[in-house]
């Protein structure tokens, strides 16, 4: 059984983090919220209610003869569900925007800036550091010795790499103990790239104790395709090790660990010679 230990992200601003996240929560991005807001301006003008909405669709339906299949009750919900997120089924549409006397121009601004909210919330979601890390996962196995070597590097905190597995648990693991999973052969899968037969080192695995099945998620060395398999296998109680972070530190006077993949990255490249222009 592997060691536990307490892998909380120790190299991070909590207090940013925790904003952040709650930042990005706010955006909702599900909900065309610009367009919901116009439509309650304009009811509240108009001084209607969902419910007004409801009875002038249903005469609007008898006048031009149309039938609709949906219940009354299911009908009404989707007026409601308009005024608080925006979501206007594509059939109501015309009639919604013609009854509050919204405009395409208005109608057009109110989903641009929709489109823009959307962007800015996949913007935030995107992990950065998982992508540089990737990137340059060759040259970080080059230097793994030495990244190993050092505790501010070794303890680097990866929330896009670890294990889960049903009946067991599991975690995040930090740099050097994936490394170390490495260096003893597990969570690589030799020649198991499917686009150019490189090696692929697992970041991510995953399965069932009972059922034996496997979902493992790694990245080639040679060509950086990103690969599923159901080899290579690391943090199970079958392929599991004991880690210790290294006693060892790097020469400098900081309290905290400043260091995170992007300062060690350019470390690396620096110890492999002067960085070009582009880097």
């Amino acid at each position: 059984m592997a060691l536990h230990f307490d892998f909380g992200p120790k190299n991070l601003n909590l207090d940013c983090s925790t904003s952040i996240k709650a930042y990005h929560k706010g955006f909702n991005v599900g909900a065309f919220t610009e367009l919901a807001e116009i439509c309650r301006q304009r009811m509240e003008e108009l001084n209607y209610t969902p419910h007004d909405l409801f009875e002038m669709y249903k005469k609007h339906c008898e006048l031009h003869g149309i039938k609709e299949k949906e219940s009354d009750k299911s009908l009404l919900s989707k007026f409601c569900n308009m005024i608080d997120l925006g979501a206007i089924p594509k059939r109501l549409r015309p009639f919604i925007l013609d009854v509050l006397h919204i405009d395409a121009a208005t109608e057009a601004e109110a989903l641009g800036k929709w489109d823009l909210r959307k962007k800015m919330a996949e913007a935030m979601t995107i992990n950065y550091e998982a992508d540089h890390y990737f990137e340059n996962l060759a040259l970080i196995l080059r230097h793994a010795d030495l990244i190993m070597e050092y505790r501010e590097f070794a303890e680097l905190q990866l929330d896009f790499a670890g294990y889960s597995f049903c009946c067991f648990g599991g975690r995040h693991v930090y740099l050097g103990e994936l490394l170390n999973y490495y260096k003893h052969g597990l969570g690589v899968v030799k020649g198991g790239c499917p686009h150019c037969g490189g090696h692929v080192y697992n970041h991510w695995c995953c399965g069932s104790m009972m059922s034996g099945v496997r979902h493992n998620v790694g990245y080639c060395e040679k060509c950086g395709s990103k690969v599923k398999n159901d080899k290579g296998e690391f943090g199970s109680p079958r392929y599991s090790l004991n880690y210790e972070l290294p006693t060892k530190r790097v020469p400098n006077n900081m309290k905290d660990n400043p260091w995170n993949v992007f300062y060690l990255v350019r470390l690396l490249k620096l110890l492999e010679g002067p960085l070009n222009s582009s880097n």
